[in-house]
């Protein structure tokens, strides 16, 4: 009987064992290069409001490794693990997401503990381990991508290499952005239980069968808005995800407005479904994580506990997808909350520290991106973490701001991706329409303007009475002919070599005009008023050939003409109508 005990007391503790490791996760996602990889865990039952706080008071990260290569990636409680269409805020469910960056086998590694403030944590060895689904592995088997067109899924991760534009790192094209900035693209009671502002109903007509929704009809208006700019040519959408103690108080991932800690699982899984059908669709997402009005509100600024649970959940979220841009805050004026919480600006060491947070544990390490009216030259400095900047400048200043501020990144050692911010303060839906003026001037000037000084890309806001963003904007037909002509620029410099090229006006005959080349291979012109300018091309030591391009309508106009280099060479005048823009390019014939 003696040696019977011991013996039943090691099989129970195996059983015990077995019983609290689990069953293996559940596998979902095309098991391919560049897609979504989800791992769902049966765990410990938990609930959004208790008494451990599963946000906070658990760490489950998974590391994923193929030879020498891993990500470690923060998994996050899943309640039900339908809780888009279930509203569920309780469950045993706990989940991870995963991009592979290579083909082949992969294998992974589970760790899963609890303990006070477990999440946040840069010691999670020393938290006791909460059993379940920890220290489980297993491996699955990546293909190839076979996505193509607009997917993004088949160009690959969007990356910052060191250079002033973002490139895709399976293609290995350059992107250039032509977006639309949205801040209350995810208000609506399609996202939340009471009246958050309207839906996009208008764009329900947008959405087709086999797109996804949730709770049956709703989410048809946001998916289908992400079809209509996809189908106007457009590639960008920025958007806020939490505007509490700002402007307005309709967007957030927590429970409720006030709380700071604890997350609503359902609308954040309805955001999902949302990021995944743009990026399938080919519109990049940028998510705006505060607002000038609201910097201070989470731990008044600094980098504490309700700032890093909220960078954690989001990039535990959202990291996943391939073409993602976090923008991480603008300038602002300290603009009073509340009687009793004013906000003020960060310090430059706390908007720093933000950017270092992300660094260190974003495992697929996306473009950080700061925006503001000025130059926010503290963050500048050899340890910033930060490589984008978005520019809020008035449009007939784009060339020579953008221009300035490159310049001012490289004095500095440094190579940042720059964009430019319009606002828009009329409606754009046709060349006829109200403030036609305005109209010419954002294609001249914020358009035209920015990308010939290198600008990697532009982004309109559409602006209220007041001058704040539009939180009306339900419908982007409203501004139709912009989004032509945005898709006109597109298609003119997607097909240059633009990593290569840099600003030169200095090249041109003292003419109101824009130059963007490799000097002796390729020029790119852009004439405000068309008419004719004297190039220098003491460069170009070769035949080239010119072709016209129509910005007005994204058409190479005329017959192309061969120009012998060496010398400086009168251009134009354009093939068409006097008096308006016209580009050229200029390069190798057969090029």
């Amino acid at each position: 009987m003696k040696r019977i005990l011991p013996l039943l007391t090691v099989l129970m503790a195996l059983l015990l064992a077995s019983c609290q490791s689990g069953k293996p996760p559940v596998i979902t996602g095309e098991l391919k290069k560049w897609h979504s990889i989800t791992l769902t865990f049966n765990g410990p039952h938990a609930s959004e409001e208790g008494g451990a706080n599963p946000f906070l008071d658990y760490r489950f990260d998974v590391t994923f490794r193929k030879g020498q290569h891993a990500f470690t990636v923060p998994g996050y409680f899943a309640a039900d693990g339908e809780a888009a269409n279930t509203s569920a805020t309780e469950g045993n469910k706990w989940r991870v997401h995963f991009s592979p960056d290579e083909e082949g086998e992969w294998n992974w590694y589970a760790t899963f503990r609890k303990g006070e403030d477990a999440a946040l944590s840069y010691e999670p060895e020393s938290i006791p381990k909460a059993g379940y689904f920890d220290a489980m592995q297993g491996k699955f088997v990546v293909g190839p991508t076979d996505k193509t067109g607009r997917d993004f899924r088949g160009r690959g991760r969007l990356e910052y290499y060191n250079q002033r534009y973002w490139r895709f790192a399976e293609s290995g094209d350059y992107f250039v952005k032509v977006g639309v900035a949205a801040d209350h693209f995810l208000a609506g009671d399609d996202f939340y239980s009471d009246d958050q502002g309207g839906n996009w109903d208008a764009h329900v007509q947008d959405w087709q069968p086999g797109d996804p929704a949730w709770q049956g009809e709703k989410g048809k208006g946001a998916i289908g808005a992400i079809n209509y700019l996809a189908r106007q040519g457009m590639n960008g959408l920025s958007f806020l995800v939490m505007n509490v103690g700002g402007n307005d108080q309709n967007i957030f991932p927590f429970t409720r407005a006030t709380e700071r800690l604890r997350y609503d699982v359902s609308r954040l899984d309805q955001w999902e479904i949302v990021l995944e059908h743009a990026n399938r669709m080919g519109v990049l997402i940028q998510l705006r994580t505060q607002e000038g009005a609201n910097q201070s509100i989470l731990d008044g600024g600094s980098l504490d506990r309700e700032r890093q649970l909220y960078y954690r959940m989001l990039i535990a979220r959202f990291s996943h997808h391939p073409a993602l841009i976090w923008d991480l805050g603008e300038s602002g004026s300290g603009l009073t909350l509340s009687s009793a919480s004013p906000s003020k600006p960060q310090t430059p060491d706390q908007r720093l520290d933000m950017a270092q947070y992300f660094y260190e544990h974003d495992p697929y390490l996306h473009p950080l991106l700061f925006q503001n009216s000025g130059e926010f030259s503290e963050l500048l400095t050899s340890g910033s973490k930060y490589t984008a900047a978005l520019l809020r400048i008035p449009a007939q200043y784009a060339h020579e701001h953008l221009l300035h501020y490159h310049e001012l990144v490289e004095k500095r050692g440094l190579v940042w991706t720059v964009t430019a911010l319009a606002p828009v303060t009329y409606p754009v839906a046709s060349p006829d329409a109200a403030g036609a003026k305005e109209i010419e001037e954002l294609r001249k000037q914020s358009l035209w303007g920015a990308l010939m000084a290198g600008g990697a890309g532009i982004e309109y806001a559409r602006l209220s009475a007041d001058g704040r963003s539009d939180h009306t904007l339900r419908d982007f037909r409203g501004d139709e002919f912009l989004w032509s002509l945005s898709g006109s620029a597109h298609t003119f410099f997607r097909h240059l070599p633009i990593a290569e090229m840099r600003s030169r006006d200095d090249l041109l005959g003292g003419k109101k005009a824009y130059c963007f080349c490799k000097p002796g291979k390729v020029y790119a012109l852009y004439l405000p008023d068309g008419g004719s300018v004297q190039l220098d091309l003491k460069d170009a030591d070769q035949l080239l050939e010119l072709v016209w391009f129509n910005p007005r309508t994204g058409e190479y106009v005329g017959e192309a003409k061969k120009l012998r280099g060496g010398s400086k060479v009168q251009i134009g005048p354009p093939p068409g109508e006097a008096g308006v823009d016209w580009a050229a390019v200029l390069r190798q014939p057969g090029s």
